[in-house]
Order: C-alpha cells, then sequence, then structure tokens
C-alpha cells in the first residue's frame, strides 16, 4: 500500500513537475515573444521618423535651390563675382544633398545598417506614375545647368525651366511626406493593436495554467504574470515616449515646411493656399481684400556695406515692423531675399493705401540696429486691390501687384504704387 502510494505521489510530483515547467515555459515564450515584437516595432518607429525627417528635408532642399538658381542668374549679369561664387557654392553643396537624400529615401538605406522596405504606395511615388526618383535626379542635374550658363540667354532659360518643374515637384515631395507621416502613424496604431493582443492573450494563457495547475502552482503563476506585465508596461513606457517624440518631429517639420527659416513669416507656399482661400471668399461674400508686394530699396548695397550677417537681422527686423503693423486678420509672408508679400483681408481701396503710406513712412523714420551698426532703409510698395478686376486668380493678383513694384521702383523707389488694371492682359 505504501509502495502504491509512493509510486502515486511519485507520478503526482512528476505531472505537477511537468504542468510547472509547461508554465514556466509558456510564459518565458510570452514574454520573449512579446520583447522581440515591440521591440521590434520600436525600431521600426524610429525608422519612419528617420525616414519622415530625410523627405522633409529633401522638400526643403528642393525650394532652396531653386531660388539659389534665380540668385545666380541675378548676381552673374551685375558682375558680383564674390556674391555669384558664394551661391554657386550653396548650390552644389544642396544638389548634392538632395541627391543622396533621393539614394537613400528611394532605396531604403536610411543609414548603416538601417534599412526600411519602401510600401507599394511609395515604391509607386519614386518608379511609378508619378516618377519621383528621376524627376529629383533630372531636376538637381537641370539646377546645375545655371553654372554652366554663359550668355543670358541661355541662364535665363534655365529659369524657365526650374520655374516649370519646382512648383510641381514640390507639391509631390510634400505628398511622400506626408504618405511617410501618415504609414508612420499606421505603424504606431499596430503596435497599439499587438499590444493589446498580447496582454490579451497573455491574461487569457494565464488563466487556463490557474484553472488546470494545481494550487502549488499558483504563487509560481502569480509572479510570471507580474513578470509579463512588468516587461510590457516598461515596453508601453517606451512606445509612448517614442510616440511623443514621432509627433514632436512631425510638427517641427510642418512649421519649417510652411514658415521661412529666417525671419519666421510665413513662406512662398503657404502664401499661394492663404490667397488663393481669400479669392474664393471673395467670390462667394465680395469680402474686399488687398495683396502687396515690399522690397527693400537697395538690399544689396547693404550686404555689400555691412555683411550678410547684418543683412539677415535686418530682415528679421523688417519682418517683425511688417507683422506689428498689420492687423491680427492680415499675414505676413517672406517671398524671397528681401522680397515680402502682406495679405489684408476685409480692407478697403482707400484704407489700404493710407495703411501701406503710414507703413512706408514709419520703415523710413525707423533704424534697423545690429552689433553697434545703425542704418536706416526705405521700402516699394506694389498694391492690388479686389475691386480693380471684375475676375482674376491668384497668379493675375500676384503679377499686378509685382508689376506695380516694379513701376514703384522705376519711380524712384520709397513709393506706394497701386496697381493698374489695365496691366491685367
Amino acid at each position: 500500500m505504501d509502495k502504491k502510494k509512493l509510486e502515486h505521489a511519485k507520478r503526482i510530483e512528476r505531472l505537477i513537475t511537468r504542468r510547472y515547467l509547461t508554465a514556466v515555459l509558456i510564459i518565458a515564450l510570452l514574454s520573449t515573444g512579446a520583447f522581440v515584437a515591440l521591440k521590434s516595432a520600436l525600431n521600426d518607429s524610429d525608422s519612419t521618423a528617420l525616414v519622415v525627417n530625410i523627405s522633409g528635408k529633401q522638400r526643403m532642399l528642393s525650394q532652396h535651390i531653386a531660388l539659389d538658381v534665380h540668385r545666380i542668374h541675378r548676381e552673374r549679369f551685375r558682375n558680383d563675382y564674390s556674391e555669384n561664387l558664394y551661391y554657386i557654392n550653396s548650390i552644389r553643396s544642396r544638389v548634392a544633398e538632395m541627391v543622396a537624400a533621393n539614394k537613400r529615401l528611394s532605396s531604403g538605406s536610411l543609414a548603416e545598417n538601417q534599412v526600411m522596405p519602401l510600401s507599394e504606395i511609395v515604391r509607386d511615388m519614386y518608379f511609378g506614375e508619378m516618377n519621383l526618383s528621376q524627376r529629383v535626379n533630372d531636376y538637381t542635374h537641370l539646377a546645375l545647368k545655371i553654372i554652366a550658363a554663359e550668355t543670358f540667354d541661355q541662364s535665363e532659360k534655365v529659369i524657365e525651366q526650374i520655374d516649370q518643374v519646382s512648383e510641381g515637384l514640390l507639391v509631390d515631395l510634400n505628398k511622400v511626406v506626408f504618405q511617410y507621416q501618415k504609414e508612420g502613424e499606421d505603424r504606431l496604431e499596430l503596435i497599439s493593436d499587438m499590444e493589446t493582443f498580447l496582454l490579451l492573450f497573455t491574461l487569457f494563457t494565464l488563466m487556463l495554467e490557474v484553472l488546470f495547475i494545481f494550487r502549488p502552482m499558483a504563487k509560481s503563476v502569480l509572479n510570471a504574470e507580474k513578470k509579463v506585465s512588468e516587461v510590457l508596461n516598461s515596453l508601453k513606457d517606451q512606445v509612448e515616449l517614442r510616440t511623443i517624440k514621432l509627433e514632436q518631429a512631425n510638427q517641427k517639420l510642418l512649421e519649417a515646411a510652411s514658415h521661412d527659416p529666417l525671419t519666421g513669416v510665413k513662406n512662398r507656399l503657404t502664401m499661394e493656399e492663404d490667397v488663393g482661400d481669400t479669392i474664393q471668399a471673395f467670390k462667394s461674400h465680395q469680402q474686399d481684400f488687398g495683396l502687396v508686394m515690399l522690397d527693400i530699396d537697395w538690399f544689396k548695397s547693404v550686404n555689400d556695406q555691412y555683411g550678410h550677417d547684418f543683412g539677415d537681422a535686418v530682415l528679421v527686423e523688417f519682418a517683425y515692423i511688417l507683422e506689428q503693423h498689420v492687423r491680427s486678420s492680415d499675414q505676413v509672408y517672406r517671398a524671397g531675399g528681401e522680397e515680402f508679400v502682406l495679405l489684408m483681408n476685409r480692407i478697403s481701396l482707400k484704407e489700404l493705401m493710407k495703411r501701406m503710406k503710414s507703413l512706408g513712412d514709419y520703415i523710413q523714420s525707423h533704424s534697423f540696429k545690429s552689433k553697434g551698426k545703425v542704418i536706416n532703409v526705405s521700402a516699394s510698395m506694389g498694391v492690388f486691390h479686389s475691386s480693380l478686376l471684375s475676375g482674376f486668380d491668384f497668379q493675375l493678383a500676384l503679377k499686378l501687384a509685382d508689376s506695380a513694384l516694379y513701376e514703384a521702383k522705376s519711380l524712384g523707389r520709397k513709393q506706394v504704387v497701386l496697381a493698374h488694371s489695365d496691366k491685367s492682359s
């Protein structure tokens, strides 16, 4: 009898031992699987943040390259060799960066030992109908032609070609950035679903262990559950931290894409969208508005005499003055170089001209100071108002304002000139 009890006890002991080892093995597999899966997801999140950063920088480089092409064209035929050489070196550097970024993005090789396979949508953007990879290479090759141009006509032709493709390329680069952001958000959502699944599966397994393993196993099961919970909570904290960093990076990229990095005011890309909305509001509700182009007079001489650092300080302070002299409903943009644009909402022609003349007087009386240097500048303004024409779009309004600005300069600068509707043809 004792022998049978001993054999039974040993059999129970072996059974308990097998179940205990099975329970431990299950817990170990679940913990390892959760760690490996979420670690992989975190690495994927890092790759997503990097690819969004690279694509956002590529988008910004396309704008700077177009601007450098115009600068080289302008400075070359002013016979300013030092200024022209500066912009030539600048465009070469930016072209090299953009080519490298395009190669990394189109191949998925983001960095050493960091490869991110392209999704079908992104691959189609780079190599399908949009053919963005080849277009970026063609764009950079075209931009470098400005350096080899020997005549005004050759240089002018490059300018025309750059202007034709730069806007469309910028729009498509913007689409790629938003696609990468969307895919990153989808991956974060997948991580969240994976967390939920792993947590539920773990709890279900633990419940089965409690039901089918004897009471002596209860303590071991609870300890194992606690360990799994700690691992999951630790990984969850890391995922949340990476999520916050990714959101912050996305916000900075959006801010950089819509604002001028030097002055902090909105850039030309944002201007076209805002003016388009304002024109639509005018057509629907007859809310008059004004579009004003401003140019700091003789700004090149400021750079030549005082240096580019002082010139940048003048631009920053000039942008600040514009922001202080417009209403909260108005907008200030930097179109490029020393040229700015004001979008004046819900304003009559009479009030608009009055405000611009007052602004011009203030600018002339203001002293621009930086690092012990003090100068005074003036500004020429070209003014377009919605009451001048019965039908117009953004391009026409900007063209009329630009023509008025040119007339202001021709009249000796320091002028506020209203656009003529007869120049709309």
